[in-house]
């Protein structure tokens, strides 16, 4: 099945929990099944989830617009660590497809909660250390100088590197207070993903600590080009743009909060 014109999709297939799954704690068996047959699922739908992690957001190519004529990936997935469902929303302005599945018909997993801030008590605690960051390479350091933006620009917002599995992926680390709070990474395939159960935060906080006026960007790569230019009381929004705007009116400064 193609989401053909779908704005929204909601599964609660009627297929049945084992018998050997009833009633018992999740182990390494059981969340395998339950992700086979998500797999299944959203396979059926064209979304491929072969480079998705559970517990992380994924950016992909929106099986709906199809990234329009850019091949913007902006479609955000997410798996539940438990494997029990998925939930999805394009983020593009001129698609906006969202939906969820379970992987059982009596699924209990908190997926109306996967879109959300992580629960406080489900926060990790992160350092450069924990997560093996390490300096940005002289590749990846050309490769955004073919960007116009600098070594200096890259040192000064933290932007690091991650190795895995014989590949590197771009870090951008997300402080606030001068304490790391989050990071997102993206690979050679322009794949996107963020590090499970920490809190979602606007990219480049800090440097607006004390502003009376921000500029708020889509993107990492638009904030970092907006500090090369000198423009530094400019954040960004973790998961890109939304698929449309609030049509309420813009509530005054002193009423917002950051």
């Amino acid at each position: 099945m193609k989401p053909n014109g779908v704005s929204s999709f909601t599964s609660h297939a009627n297929v049945p929990r084992p018998p050997a799954l009833l009633g018992n704690p999740p182990d390494k068996a059981s969340i395998s099944t339950r992700l086979n047959i998500l797999r299944k699922k959203l396979q059926d739908l064209d979304i491929d989830i072969e480079a998705c992690v559970p517990g992380q957001f994924s950016s992909l190519l929106c099986p709906m617009c199809k990234g329009g004529d850019t091949k913007e990936r902006s479609f955000s997935l997410n798996i539940s660590e438990d494997g029990e469902a998925a939930v999805w929303n394009c983020f593009r302005g001129k698609c906006g497809w969202k939906g969820h599945t379970l992987a059982f018909a009596d699924g209990r997993s908190s997926y109306k909660h996967l879109g959300q801030v992580a629960l406080k008590q489900n926060i990790r605690k992160i350092t450069v250390e924990s997560l093996q960051l390490e300096p940005l390479c002289d590749e990846l350091v050309d490769y955004f100088a073919e960007r116009l933006i600098s070594k200096q620009t890259l040192l000064r917002n933290s932007v690091m590197q991650k190795r895995s599995n014989n590949q590197i992926a771009v870090a951008f680390t997300y402080y606030r207070g001068g304490a790391l709070i989050s990071c997102k990474y993206r690979d050679a395939k322009k794949r996107f993903w963020q590090e499970a159960k920490t809190e979602k935060i606007f990219y480049g906080l800090d440097d607006i600590d004390g502003a009376s006026d921000i500029i708020i960007v889509e993107g990492e790569i638009d904030k970092l080009s907006m500090a090369e230019a000198g423009i530094h009381n400019c954040v960004s929004v973790p998961d890109g743009a939304p698929p449309s705007v609030s049509k309420k009116n813009v509530p005054p400064a002193h009423q917002v909060t950051l």
